[in-house]
């Protein structure tokens, strides 16, 4: 898997990090640096989907992205930055030919409505 001139992006993996309130209640927030890392990132238009929110469809775009498996690890509950998008990880696989790669599929978060 030639992937390595691919990797021309900088994407930001931001973890996420569960604490507690004032109030005892769980407080979700991501860490603000996060670590920057190359990545391969493909967006996949065509294979893009659409659900109901609501009385409205809502479209999701789905994007790949690809990085190596030495960057570090990447949970489902991370999520990504790159080019001003924030990428809400969906899975996370490892690939090629030596498992050197993961790829990390994501959906953008700030969906957008369809006919609106």
């Amino acid at each position: 898997m030639g992937l390595i001139g691919q990797m021309r992006h900088r994407v930001t993996i931001q973890p996420l990090t569960v604490s507690r309130g004032e109030l005892g209640a769980q407080v979700d927030t991501y860490a603000t640096g996060g670590r920057t890392v190359w990545a391969a990132v493909n967006y996949k238009t065509a294979g893009s989907d659409e659900r109901q929110a609501g009385k409205q469809v809502v479209a999701r775009t789905r994007i790949e992205v690809i990085v190596r498996r030495e960057s570090g690890p990447v949970r489902t509950s991370d999520r990504l930055h790159f080019d001003g998008d924030v990428l809400q990880v969906d899975s996370v696989l490892r690939t090629g030919e030596r498992l050197e790669y993961l790829l990390i599929e994501c959906h953008q978060v700030g969906e957008q409505k369809v006919g609106s």
